[in-house]
């Protein structure tokens, strides 16, 4: 019996998420080709993501390795950076109508570095900086978008 390679893992995660797509999306219409509906388009992608995590599977399943040489096989979890980065990301999410955008980037950023032990604090801080201006850039002078940029309510 082979061992859970990488490939045979990501085959099975593109599966995990073909099917996810079809459980989620089983409520949306679909309508024909002429007509497509709401959930025409997710449930094609759903189902070709499917189909593609089967092939990658397989092959990976049939794959011959020698164990000696198989440098594939999946390594031991990082908790972490998954814990860290997971954490980051709802940060942010609750963050940004609470506290606006510049904190949110700057609490997403700074929980995020976390992730990887011993890191210095200049770094982190000049990156911060950066993507609060960036985002501020892109989305609020850009785009337009009205985000609150600070924890008073204030728009731009």
């Amino acid at each position: 019996m082979p061992r859970l390679s990488k490939t045979l893992a990501s085959g099975a995660l593109f599966m995990a998420l073909g099917a996810a797509g079809l459980w989620f999306g089983r409520l949306q219409a679909t309508g024909s080709l002429l007509r497509m509906g709401p959930g025409w388009l997710p449930r094609a992608l759903s189902w070709i993501l499917l189909a593609l995590g089967a092939v990658v599977a397989v092959s990976a399943w049939t794959a011959r390795h020698d164990t000696a040489a198989d440098t594939d096989a999946v390594a031991a979890i990082a908790w972490r950076p998954l814990l860290t980065i997971t954490a980051a990301v709802a940060a942010f999410g609750v963050l940004l109508e609470r506290a606006g955008l510049i904190v949110a980037v700057l609490a997403l950023v700074t929980v995020a570095c976390h992730a990887e032990p011993r890191r210095g604090v200049v770094g982190p801080a000049v990156l911060a900086l950066l993507l609060a201006a960036l985002a501020w850039a892109i989305f609020v002078a850009g785009l337009g978008m009205p985000i609150a940029l600070w924890p008073e309510g204030e728009t731009a």
